[in-house]
């Protein structure tokens, strides 16, 4: 009998080497893209953006390792094994959303807005009138 291509994929354990090789590789490559570019609008801005796609690979790595261990265990028509999947997903999911916000404070950089609003300058009386034909600021 021939084997199908999902078997294939699980005897050789295709994609637990190429995500493997992601979480190895993917942090590097996106870490060296954001120094090449620092000094470009786009990293400067958006830090903590850059530092959670770093961490992405790695958490999709682990999560992959889980699943299977739990798939493994308890079978993949188990209603069980699927809710204690779901849970650890989810657990991994708020982990991620507070890693962010700890990342916001710890790589707070000028934000597109804030250069935006060094470039304008501020009126010498904010309760002067502006001239004719202009639009008054907020």
């Amino acid at each position: 009998m021939e084997e199908t291509f999902f078997e294939t994929l699980e005897r050789t354990r295709f994609v637990d080497t190429l995500l493997l090789w992601a979480a190895l590789l993917g942090p590097l490559v996106i870490l060296g893209v954001a120094w090449a570019l620092r000094k470009h609008e786009s990293v400067t801005a958006y830090r903590r953006r850059w530092a959670l796609a770093a961490m992405a690979a790695p958490v999709v790595w682990l999560l992959w390792l889980i699943f299977n261990a739990i798939m493994n265990h308890y079978g993949l028509d188990s209603v069980f094994g699927f809710a204690v999947s779901a849970v650890i997903f989810l657990v991994a999911a708020l982990f991620m959303v507070a890693a962010a916000d700890l990342l916001e404070g710890l790589l707070a950089g000028p934000t597109i807005e804030s250069k935006v609003a060094e470039q304008k300058p501020a009126p010498a009386n904010p309760d002067e009138t502006p001239p004719a034909g202009t639009i008054p600021p907020l």
